[in-house]
């Protein structure tokens, strides 16, 4: 095991400098090759207060999407969201696309931001697309959990990161 650090440590690195993301403070450990992990903090990026927080995964890839008031702007690993998907499979895009064409998901979503952080895997596979969307759709439930089972019966919302820390 290396030297512990305190976390005020960590308080002037790169991440820290760049106001306009969240920043996660995240705890992973491998049980059995088995990641079992959580965030420990979020560190609120100066866009306004965070109403909801979703978190998914599809096997190696895990994301966090974020729910704030705001005009609808979606974005992934501080891109737009299809800029970041933009070489992603079509099947996975799809996928994606289902959840955002729904009416009371897209209604829900013009009026606020999401911000999804994904890591894992990479943005040409399904893996990244598909965490990022069973993230948004867990947001959304903990936002308005009357539109919980409409999702659950679509097929969204169902893989998790098993959280140790809530």
């Amino acid at each position: 095991m290396g030297p512990l650090h305190p976390l005020r440590d960590f308080g002037d690195c790169q991440e820290m400098r760049d106001r306009d993301r969240d920043q996660f403070l995240n705890l992973w450990i491998e049980l059995d090759d088995t990641p079992i992990g959580g965030n420990v903090a979020i560190i609120p990026a100066s866009k306004g207060p965070i109403l909801y927080v979703g978190h998914g995964k599809k096997e190696r890839a895990m994301a966090i999407a974020v729910l704030r008031m705001g005009p609808g702007v979606i974005t992934v690993n501080g891109q737009s969201i299809e800029d970041y998907f933009e070489k992603a499979p079509v099947r996975a895009k799809h996928f994606l696309q289902r959840l955002l064409e729904m009416s009371y998901v897209s209604k829900e979503l013009g009026q606020l931001d999401v911000s999804i952080e994904v890591t894992g895997s990479n943005p040409r596979t399904v893996q990244q697309v598909k965490a990022s969307t069973h993230a948004l759709a867990r947001a959304l439930m903990r936002y308005k959990p009357d539109i919980r089972p409409q999702l659950r019966k679509e097929g969204f919302g169902r893989y998790a990161m098993r959280e140790a820390f809530r």
